[in-house]
């Protein structure tokens, strides 16, 4: 019998790991890019041929999609929830429910700075651990086994991550498993952790431990990007905030992410999951009637009749509005298409791998960081004239006279 040399073609591999998760004489190692993104590989010394794990890879296999059901403004109605939540403390909501049904909860946790990483959670207090977006990739390990474990004991679980996490563990388990319900958000892509660890190193010394957060509210609720880094040897956070933080830059600009993440199969608006959740900007001011929604937010889509049933049993801790579809597709690209690569992508590899990431990212970042700056400024000009209602029509001609806008 022929040996199994490849399990996907490797710029097509999402680093999911369910091919890790499924085989049972550990013949799947993990090996790491220059960049520091995981691929798996066979070892020809071990494996025994079977080909469960080119069965369970999600590349070749075909998923159900289905087309969200409901569209759904919405935010936690617990101020706290909110405050303590990147937007709008929906994902918090769903957890706590299924940890008062005696369920188990998957998700990313970032109390390990160094390595981000998908956690087991039954009790609310451990819920703390998994508030807040990680933009990197979280390492899932054995999660997948651990997560099949408690469905068998007949446990509830929610499982939240990336939609092609998701789309591992539906694979790795085969078949649909009434008492799982599953979570994702609307995604960018995701750089790696060696690329985070290399950035904050600037910030911390090898033998700190810290947690990390890339977003941070103010008082009044607004939420700011950068790299929020906790160490544990100090009481204060230390900041990197956008733009000039070059980690987050980057990321919002696509700079460097995983190859796969640029042809994503998961970004579209049919969804893999019974719920997709994602930040809801309220720009237009058009959710008055929310409470609390100063503190953020989130878009909620409904795409299965077990995420249904979810949402109904959880509709009394959270505040709604009727939303659409296609207003969600317009406010958040990658629910109809992959982010673009950076143009300079190719020459930031290069440089990372000769100068390290801080030269690289500053010298490949300093165009966008100067228009983003620029973009800010004329926003901030923009939001303080508006309020002024007279001064609408001439601010709009002063624009369009310096070429900012067309004239109408």
């Amino acid at each position: 019998m022929k040996q199994i040399s490849e399990i996907c073609p490797k710029e097509k591999c999402t680093g999911c790991q369910a091919c890790v998760n499924i085989c049972n004489k550990d013949a799947i190692k993990i090996d790491r890019d220059e960049l520091g993104f995981s691929y798996p590989f066979i070892d020809p010394a071990v494996c025994v041929n079977c080909g469960l794990c080119g069965s369970v890879c999600p590349n070749n296999s075909d998923l159900p999609f289905n087309l969200p059901l409901k569209a759904i403004i919405a935010n936690a109605s617990d101020e706290a929830e909110q405050k303590t939540s990147t937007s709008g403390g929906l994902a918090s909501v769903f957890a706590r429910h299924i940890i008062s049904c005696h369920g188990v909860v998957y998700g990313c946790s970032g109390a390990d700075g160094k390595n981000v990483k998908h956690i087991r959670v039954e009790s609310e207090a451990e819920l703390l651990f998994l508030k807040g977006s990680k933009y990197v990739q979280s390492e899932i390990g054995e999660t997948y086994r651990l997560a099949k474990h408690d469905l068998q004991a007949k446990r509830l679980v929610l499982f939240i991550g990336t939609p092609c996490q998701v789309a591992g563990l539906k694979s790795f388990l085969g078949q649909e498993c009434e008492n799982l319900y599953t979570i994702d958000f609307v995604c960018h892509g995701v750089p790696s952790q060696q690329l985070l660890n290399d950035h904050i190193s600037q910030y911390v010394t090898p033998r700190d431990s810290y947690s990390i957060s890339f977003r941070k509210k103010n008082v009044r609720g607004h939420s700011h990007y950068g790299v929020f880094v906790s160490p544990s040897s100090q009481t204060e956070t230390i900041a990197g905030r956008y733009p000039d933080d070059y980690y987050i830059t980057g990321f919002l600009q696509g700079l460097f992410y995983r190859e796969s993440c640029y042809d994503c199969h998961y970004a579209r608006k049919e969804r893999v999951t019974d719920i997709t959740l994602g930040d809801y900007w309220d720009r237009e001011n058009n959710c008055k009637t929310l409470k609390n929604r100063k503190y953020g937010l989130s878009m909620l889509m409904v795409n299965t009749a077990k995420g249904q049933f979810l949402f109904k049993n959880c509709q009394h801790f959270i505040d709604y509005q009727p939303g659409e579809l296609n207003d969600f597709i317009k406010r958040n690209a990658q629910l109809a298409r992959p982010i673009a690569k950076h143009i300079h992508y190719d020459n930031f590899k290069k440089e990372y791998l000769t100068k390290g990431f801080k030269d690289a990212a500053q010298k490949y970042l300093a165009n966008d960081i100067k228009m983003i700056k620029r973009s800010l400024l004329i926003s901030r000009i923009s939001t303080i004239i508006y309020k002024l209602p007279f001064m609408k029509v001439f601010y709009k001609k002063l624009l369009a006279n310096i070429g900012i806008l067309k004239s109408k």
